[in-house]
């Protein structure tokens, strides 16, 4: 009738509705992006100040190591100051005499061992049998040799002996007198008795030697080894410790610091986020793996993580209970989820629970209130791409173009492309000396490729293009923040 409105402006009614519907959304997405760029703004300002932190107290800790080798450097390096004054003399050559003991003292001081022990046994044998035939003779001698006799029976015919008076000679004693047969013979004796005992007082007498002069040598031997030993410790001190301490290139490449979800003075919980490359899916699902970390002395029981899907991330693998976690130990728990878009950082509320059990420990069960932010690397997969195709691509179908540099800290250029790779989840395509280019796909599609590059300063500077502008930003973004997710 003329009353009831046309289907046309019931069209234009609906089409003003849903243009309505619309704007309202894309203000609701503009304030959340906001947000995030504030949140991710403080987060990186907060990681800056507590690197800038520990590199004050590493650089201090680094000094007081210096200034303690140095003093023990001084300290080795005093001379001792001559001796000038006769007071200062006569200590030096007191202290000289005291500490310097000739060989012949330190040979007595020395252990014997078993040989030196039976030689000297062997010695004094020797000489009680040459002291007894001595007596035999001087006895059979008698009267023809008064001191040899009396020295034999006794001290006091001895010292008479030497008491009387020498007798005087006569014009003819200054020639010997012939004597009888028996006293040749008994002279003779004696002759090859003394002859027989000399040889073998040298022998011993040469042994004591050729001993005496082994030990010099090994005593000498010993002293030149130990400062051989110490000149190559000096020399190896002056030039750095190079067999102590590897190359930097040898060290393996530093490592990634995972994400912090929240937790408590009981409970840690950190995550790390990566999009699947074996799903068969449309759009592959974003794997995070989270450590759970007791750090009480309390057992938890049980230990549960949810996460609460929105319009742009969809849980579709929930994380597992856990049944309990001891004092000090750690479990990891995985779940998945597929998100509606690549180019911005998403947000998912989580909330973690857990009851404490033991003496001390809170009645009531735990929960904390988190929220796990998953960056743009998190939906990127590496993906292997000839150098004819990728150089194609970057010509073609790459339009947006982003920048960022990186401090490599003395690291060398390989260590540096490897944890660029790590952090955005991209591959290799080619790599040389101080040049490296990487690429890589987001789970709905987007390219993305990197090319690296040594500048001068320990400087790396990272060309970006993609096929999304805000895709590009971010993981600029991203690459810019990289020191602060370096393990140190």
């Amino acid at each position: 009738g003329a009353g009831e409105p046309d289907d046309k402006f019931i069209e234009e009614r609906r089409l003003l509705r849903n243009a309505a519907a619309v704007e309202k959304n894309s203000g609701i997405y503009a304030s959340s992006d906001d947000e995030d760029f504030q949140a991710r703004a403080k987060e990186i300002e907060l990681r800056k100040t507590l690197q800038s932190r520990e590199k004050a107290d590493k650089e201090a800790k680094e000094a007081k190591a210096k200034a303690k080798a140095q003093e023990k450097e001084d300290k080795k390096n005093e001379v001792k100051l001559e001796p000038k004054g006769e007071s200062d003399m006569l200590f030096a050559d007191a202290e000289a005499a005291s500490g310097d003991e000739s060989e012949e003292d330190k040979e007595k001081k020395k252990p014997e061992g078993k040989k030196g022990k039976e030689k000297k046994e062997k010695k004094s044998k020797r000489k009680d049998k040459k002291s007894k035939e001595q007596t035999a003779d001087l006895l059979d001698m008698g009267a023809d040799d008064p001191p040899a006799a009396a020295a034999a029976k006794g001290g006091d015919d001895l010292d008479d002996f030497f008491a009387s008076p020498p007798a005087k000679k006569a014009a003819g004693d200054d020639f010997p007198e012939p004597k009888s047969k028996g006293k040749d013979e008994k002279a003779e004796k004696k002759s090859k008795k003394k002859a027989k005992e000399e040889p073998e007082e040298s022998e011993e007498e040469e042994e004591d030697k050729t001993e005496k002069k082994k030990r010099k040598d090994k005593d000498g031997k010993s002293e030149k080894k130990d400062k051989k030993s110490s000149k190559d410790k000096d020399s190896k001190d002056k030039k750095g410790g190079k067999d102590e301490k590897p190359s930097r290139r040898d060290a393996e490449p530093p490592k990634l610091i995972p994400r912090t979800l929240g937790g408590d003075s009981r409970l840690k919980a950190t995550y790390e986020a990566r999009a699947a490359t074996d799903s068969q899916a449309k759009v592959p699902p974003v794997v995070v793996a989270f450590t759970m970390s007791n750090i009480s002395e309390f057992a938890l029981t049980p230990v549960s993580l949810n996460l609460t899907s929105s319009m742009m991330a969809r849980v579709t693998a929930p994380a597992p209970d856990m049944a309990s976690l001891r004092a000090g130990d750690e479990a990891k728990m995985r779940a998945e989820l597929s998100v509606g878009a690549a180019n911005k950082p998403l947000k998912i509320k989580c909330n973690l629970k857990y009851e404490a059990t033991g003496d001390g420990a809170p009645a009531a069960p735990v929960s904390l209130t988190c929220e796990l932010l998953l960056p743009c690397s998190a939906f990127i997969m590496p993906r292997e791409l000839p150098a004819e195709e990728f150089n194609q691509l970057l010509s073609n179908d790459l339009p947006h173009k982003n920048s960022a540099v990186v401090e490599a800290a003395g690291r060398p250029f390989k260590q540096t492309v490897a944890l660029l790779a790590k952090l955005l989840n991209l591959a290799l395509i080619q790599g040389q000396e101080g040049a490296a280019s990487l690429y890589g796909v987001s789970v709905l599609g987007h390219h993305i490729a990197v090319l690296a590059k040594a500048k001068g300063g320990s400087m790396v500077s990272v060309d970006m293009r993609s096929s999304d502008e805000a895709l590009g930003k971010e993981l600029c973004n991203e690459v810019s923040a990289l020191p602060l997710f370096i393990a140190q």
